[in-house]
């Protein structure tokens, strides 16, 4: 009876070979995926009601573009700053505060968002877009119970991946809609 045996197709120096050409495929992907850009990152919650969504959009997002198309949609001008007001159509208006961010040590740069309904007002935020650099930061309510807030308080741009700093706001979108409650 005869066994079969396995015949030997690499020699000892073939066999290093492919490992060398192994170990250098593994180094240069791991070379690749470090040196790749960072992605930016939405940031932290804070005290805001919803956490922030990164938008996949590279131009400036408005109210249709995150399925908001019937809402009504109101944006502050270029790089706000300090305290404003947008008029809404029932006479109200979006009252909206920017602020240094002095809450976190570790993203102590950037600009913090706090805006309200003012008393009265027959709309509510469904969604605010707090944009800056080549992104922006959703705040979508549509998922709280009412589908809609009257206030929230420290929203933001997204995360840097350069500095790990928040981007400088360069407008802000309230895409307000009729509230259930009025």
């Amino acid at each position: 009876m005869r066994v079969a045996t396995r015949a030997k197709t690499q020699s000892p120096k073939a066999k290093w070979a492919t490992r060398l050409v192994g170990a250098g495929l593994t180094a240069a992907v791991a070379v690749g995926l470090t040196a790749s850009p960072a992605l930016a990152a939405p940031g932290p919650q804070y005290d805001a009601a919803v956490a922030p969504t990164e938008t996949d959009l590279q131009t400036n997002p408005f109210c249709q573009d995150i399925g908001l198309g019937s809402a009504v949609q109101n944006t502050t001008g270029e790089n706000p700053s300090g305290s404003g007001q947008l008029p809404l159509p029932d006479g109200s208006t979006i009252d909206f505060n920017i602020y240094p961010n002095n809450i976190d040590p570790v993203t102590p740069d950037g600009q913090l968002v706090d805006f309200s309904y003012s008393t009265g007002s027959t709309f509510a935020a469904a969604a605010v877009i707090v944009k800056g650099g080549p992104r922006a930061n959703v705040y979508d309510y549509r998922s709280l119970g009412s589908g809609s807030i009257a206030a929230d308080t420290t929203l933001h741009t997204s995360v840097n991946p350069q500095n790990d700093k928040f981007y400088g706001i360069s407008h802000i979108v309230f895409c307000s809609v009729k509230t259930k409650y009025t």
